[in-house]
């Protein structure tokens, strides 16, 4: 879309307003900025984190201290940051709960991991920007999808709803696979990912080489791997 057809769009969209959930101010407010030279009317907002003690009327996650009343707006379009406060897909959750209101959610994100791109999609984001893209672009391809023009085809969101189910459940059986360890084996395992090798394990847990030999088999046959370098890579999927 030119500038042209932006500003044509933005003229022509009376009704629409953006909130851009971000925690950090300078970037929110240079994309509000970007919007209102376009004639859109945009807002910031972000999680607040309230203190240890403090008493607010505010409304907050279950079992966070971060203030989510910025989640009550009636802006048309909401582009989210993905990683926000302490919480690295907090973004995710926000475009949960935005697109059950019924507001249209951008993620605009630096993050640049697929998977957690696709667990956005999946949870109700309908596309992704970069952060790394020029404003004016991010404003065109806003008003682009304003005006009724997906970002994200019906073919391709299917396929990334798709593969971050296939994921999920591969995800789950990892996390199954690793809950069958004693917690003996999973000790092993930590030190297996620590770069440690058997004789190593052994001299600092004060025990015979031929003992932890026997866990690393059986955390293996548990695991369903066949090498210590196979466990190890499962840790990693697990933990990433």
């Amino acid at each position: 879309m030119t500038i042209a057809e932006t500003l044509s769009v933005a003229s022509t969209t009376p009704d629409l307003s953006i909130v851009i959930i971000d925690d950090h101010p300078l970037a929110a407010r240079g994309v509000c900025a970007a919007f209102a030279e376009a004639g859109v009317e945009a807002t910031s907002a972000a999680p607040a984190q309230t203190t240890a003690g403090q008493v607010a009327n505010t409304n907050h996650s279950p079992g966070s201290s971060v203030d989510t009343t910025f989640l009550a707006t009636d802006a048309n379009i909401a582009l989210v940051d993905l990683s926000m406060g302490p919480e690295p897909d907090a973004g995710c959750d926000y475009a949960r709960r935005l697109s059950a209101k019924g507001v249209s959610v951008l993620m605009l994100t630096g993050v640049e991991d697929q998977r957690r791109l696709d667990a956005c999609i999946a949870a109700g984001a309908e596309a992704v920007l970069s952060k790394a893209l020029p404003l004016d672009e991010i404003v065109s391809k806003v008003l682009q999808h304003w005006a009724g023009e997906p970002l994200l085809s019906v073919a391709e969101r299917a396929e990334i709803v798709n593969r971050h189910s296939s994921d999920a459940r591969d995800r789950r059986d990892l996390e199954q696979r690793l809950d069958s360890l004693t917690v003996r084996e999973r000790e092993v395992l930590c030190q297996l990912v620590e770069g440690h090798n058997v004789s190593t394990i052994a001299v600092e847990n004060f025990v015979a080489e031929c003992t932890v030999r026997t866990q690393v088999k059986s955390l293996l046959r548990k695991l369903q791997v066949s090498s210590q370098l196979e466990a190890v890579a499962l840790a990693h999927r697990v933990g990433s």
